[in-house]
């Protein structure tokens, strides 16, 4: 999930569930952390899969309807995908099983994601929360066969930020960046957060996304202090 409240909203911009898990396992957390109660709330990337070089012109793509034609059923063991971008919509396949009214639905679906994700937009304070800490993002699923990248690396940091601000230009954004070690290319200039490795799957370890998330939140606070003005996010 990703969290919302009436100035605050946290949002999970991929690479896969893990961010929209630990939001949701940390919102009494970052209600305490920001001094708003934070609800629920669904968004586009939640449980989508994304390649992580295409999350910057994802973003951009939320300006324009989910319609008809936006997705596509590719053959063979597929799952449902945006055309025109390595985003999965993995937890609804298999294409197999997808009837022609059931693909209206999943358009419906996605139209109401995507205004959804406007809608936590509209907070005064945005975190956009990248990660690629998921640990089977390096295992055998059908969107490998498509070409999924699974790295960061300063440029993609720099194009990810350079879009909310673009696409949000009002209020604040904030870019948190959440990334296994050996998933990040080095040498790395821009701030990654590396959180202890875990054994889950892909959930994440609940404790140690609490401590990244408390340090995130402590730096944008100090940044405040220090400058006196909205700081642009780091």
């Amino acid at each position: 999930m990703s969290l919302r409240g009436k100035g605050t909203a946290f949002i999970s911009i991929g690479i896969a569930c893990q961010p929209a898990r630990q939001l949701y396992e940390n919102r009494r957390h970052l209600s305490s952390l920001v001094g708003e109660p934070l609800e629920y709330g669904s968004s586009f990337f939640n449980w989508l899969m994304v390649s992580a070089d295409e999350v910057p012109r994802l973003l951009e793509r939320m300006t324009a309807p989910i319609e008809a034609g936006s997705i596509g059923l590719p053959a063979g063991e597929k799952v449902p995908v945006l055309l025109g971008y390595r985003a999965w919509m993995f937890h609804d396949g298999p294409n197999a099983t997808i009837t022609r009214r059931k693909l209206r639905q999943l358009v419906a679906k996605y139209e109401h994601l995507r205004q959804n994700f406007l809608g936590l937009c509209s907070r005064r304070t945005r975190h956009f929360v990248l990660c690629n800490a998921q640990n089977n993002l390096a295992m055998e699923h059908p969107h490998l066969s498509d070409s999924m990248t699974i790295t960061f690396d300063d440029t993609l940091i720099a194009r990810t930020r350079a879009a909310v601000d673009r696409l949000f230009p009002t209020g604040r954004n904030r870019l948190l960046v959440v990334a296994r070690a050996d998933r990040l290319e080095r040498p790395m200039r821009r701030r990654v957060r590396v959180p202890a490795a875990d054994g889950t799957e892909w959930e994440g370890d609940t404790a140690a996304w609490a401590s990244v998330l408390s340090r995130h939140l402590r730096r944008g606070a100090s940044a405040t202090g220090r400058r006196g003005t909205k700081p642009i996010a780091r």
